[in-house]
């Protein structure tokens, strides 16, 4: 038998090194970037063509390379930052250290024009497939200018996996800002299909932070610093109270190189615990310099990652820095005057919409305790999908007053006063002798239907056969109105409202550049808008239901459902975006009164758009209680 087992041709092992390196165009601005900030340049201007698959230009006025030093920076492990494996553990430059022009030329059509203030003449240099086509002289000029055309022209696999144009400009532009961020002191220009987006002057890191998000961020910033045992701590945070709905807006630096830090992002989390509006991410730049033997930035090949040798004195300094600017700026903790603090039997819902039967692991009603109302959605589900709705075969789990007790969050019984009689407490709406659609058809009808009672305007009892049916009002809303815009983003018939005046909203310019994405699915919804270059957004019709709302929350909560689910199969999306928009207007509406009409409608819409085919059983929205544990509930309570 013949061997199997064969060297790989120089041209591949090329090929699979370079895909390593570089996935994307923003990959190539990164190392570009930092090799002009290694070469001391004072300004560097950036040019993109097509997201960066047509073209990526980076001019800078830095040291530049003699005619040998450009031939050699094209070749694979050579370099100017590092002599010795000792080099590694005391980094203070960037760039990839022998590995990024020789993987950007390897997969491109590679130009690099330079000299140095010495040079009579400077040096041109083309390549493809990282070997040299063509070398010429050129007139001096000091510094570099790189050109990299038709990325990944010879790697079609890496090709057909590159997002949209617009989705790779955003992905460059947050690489431009992250090293914008991290070295104030140098001008930056950005120019995008021949139209300027920034021009950046030298300044100290707080007009940086104006000159790139707007400002808006100007009256938010909050100074933060601190410096102990040669640590020190630098940067601003953003006034949590103003904290966005959308990813993004938060900058972790260590010795000027951006990184992400799972340690530092719990440390902020912790510091911010209990100052953050639910489902909101707070701005914040925070920036260490600390000695490079005391880290290690090698744990990814991009240098994005960082392993500390004193974890827990980074964890306190990070902490504490931002307690004490929170308590310098006078920020304190929001005071929730809506809590639930007086004794009603059932919890009011909470305010927060990520609360909600679209985007629980779980089919408990109320959330309270986290306990698992009817077990038919387990933990191991897919966060892809969406645990609503349907029909699913389950066993009938016994349940005392103590479960419910708690689920309804009172404090009227105590857990040694609920006796063993009271088992089956709850009975699911589905099981395997549980006539599904005999129970929707009598429910459904008004003339054999109790009349419901409305308890806190929050929940709606009914009296059935069975026992007493509960219904969380504002997930029985939600899914009325998610079955709504599913069916809107199917069919493309919606009902819309138009407004006098366009509402004008804004977005950090990386945003901007995802809502053109999201567009079609807006259209659907109901919502047109107009944009308006760099950051703005201007509404002019709307859903009916979200009149008077806050389109800014709205807008931003949009976009982080397209970062989460734009790469799901069209119907994921469609439910996606049907939940997301449902689960905002429902957590506006569920507070209004209710009247005995309003709940019958209710009970009509939500029992008829039940779906007995899909994989969910609704327990999420509603559940029966027997008659007879519900009536000994009531009595012990009213004892109390």
């Amino acid at each position: 038998m013949s061997s199997i087992i064969k060297h790989l041709s120089k041209s591949v092992v090329r090929k699979i090194a370079a895909a390593e390196v570089i996935q994307r165009p923003a990959y190539v601005v990164k190392e570009l970037l930092e090799n002009s900030i290694d070469a001391k340049s004072k300004k560097i201007k950036l040019f993109i063509e097509d997201g960066g698959k047509q073209k990526i230009e980076v001019i800078d006025d830095g040291v530049g390379m003699n005619t040998e030093d450009a031939k050699l920076s094209i070749e694979r492990h050579a370099t100017s930052k590092i002599c010795e494996s000792e080099d590694l553990l005391k980094l203070t430059t960037f760039g990839f250290r022998g590995e990024g022009l020789f993987a950007i030329s390897s997969i491109s059509h590679f130009e690099i024009l330079t000299s140095t203030r010495e040079d009579l003449e400077g040096t041109r240099i083309y390549a493809e497939g990282s070997q040299i086509t063509n070398q010429e002289s050129i007139a001096p000029k000091q510094g570099t200018n790189i050109k990299v055309r038709n990325l990944f022209y010879n790697t079609p696999a890496r090709l057909r996996f590159l997002k949209s144009s617009l989705v790779e400009q955003k992905h460059i532009l947050e690489q431009f800002q992250q090293i914008a961020l991290s070295h104030p002191n140098i001008a930056f220009e950005y120019w995008n299909q021949g139209k300027q987006l920034y021009n950046l002057h030298p300044t100290k890191l707080n007009k940086r932070i104006i000159h790139l998000f707007g400002e808006t961020q100007q009256k938010h910033l909050i100074p933060c610093q601190e410096e102990v045992n040669g640590i020190k701590l630098t940067g601003y945070i953003g006034d949590p109270r103003k904290s966005k709905r959308t990813r993004g807006g938060q900058f972790i630096f260590i010795n000027k190189r951006y990184v992400k830090s799972d340690l530092i992002q719990k440390a902020v989390k912790k510091a911010l615990k209990n100052h953050l509006i639910p489902s909101t991410f707070p701005f914040y730049i925070l920036s260490l310099d600390i000695d490079p033997h005391t880290i290690d930035i090698n744990v990814h090949p991009l240098k994005m990652e960082v392993k500390f040798q004193q974890e827990s004195i980074i964890y306190t300094i990070v902490s504490a820095a931002i307690r004490k600017a929170l308590a310098v700026n006078n920020i304190v903790p929001p005071i929730d005057f809506e809590s639930n603090s007086n004794n009603y039997i059932f919890e009011q819902p909470t305010d927060d919409p990520n609360q909600s039967f679209v985007r629980e692991n779980s089919s408990n009603c109320f959330n309270s305790n986290n306990i698992n109302l009817g077990e038919n959605i387990s933990e191991e589900s897919n966060s892809n999908e969406l645990p609503w709705l349907g029909v699913e075969e389950i066993e009938d789990k016994t349940k005392s007053l103590d479960y419910l007790k708690k689920d309804l969050n009172t404090n009227l019984l105590d857990n040694n006063e609920i006796t063993n009689s009271s088992q089956q407490a709850l009975i699911p709406l589905r099981k395997s002798n549980f006539d599904y659609r005999e129970f929707l058809d009598r429910i459904l009808s008004r003339e054999e239907r109790a009349e419901p009672f409305n308890f806190n305007n929050s929940y709606i009892l009914l009296s059935i056969s069975e026992g007493v049916l509960v219904i969380d009002r504002k997930r029985a809303q939600e899914y009325i109105l998610y079955q709504r815009y599913y069916k809107q983003l199917i069919s493309g018939r919606k009902t819309v409202q138009r407004l006098l005046f366009p509402i004008i909203t804004k977005l950090d310019p990386s945003d901007f550049l995802l809502i053109k994405e999201c567009q079609p699915y807006l259209e659907k919804l109901g919502f047109s808008i107009e944009l308006n270059p760099p950051n703005t957004v201007l509404f002019t019709t709307h859903p009916p239901e979200v009149g008077g709302k806050d389109f800014q929350q709205l807008l931003e909560e949009f976009i982080e459902q397209y970062k989460e689910c734009g790469t799901l199969e069209a119907d994921e999306q469609r439910e996606a975006w049907a939940s997301t928009l449902a689960r905002r207007i429902s957590s506006y509406s569920y507070r209004s009164p209710l009247n005995q009409e309003d709940m019958h409608t209710i009970i009509d819409q939500l029992l008829e758009r039940f779906e007995v085919n899909r994989r969910r059983t609704p327990l999420s929205i509603c559940f029966i209680v027997s008659r007879e544990s519900f009536q000994d509930f009531l009595m012990t309570s009213s004892q109390k």
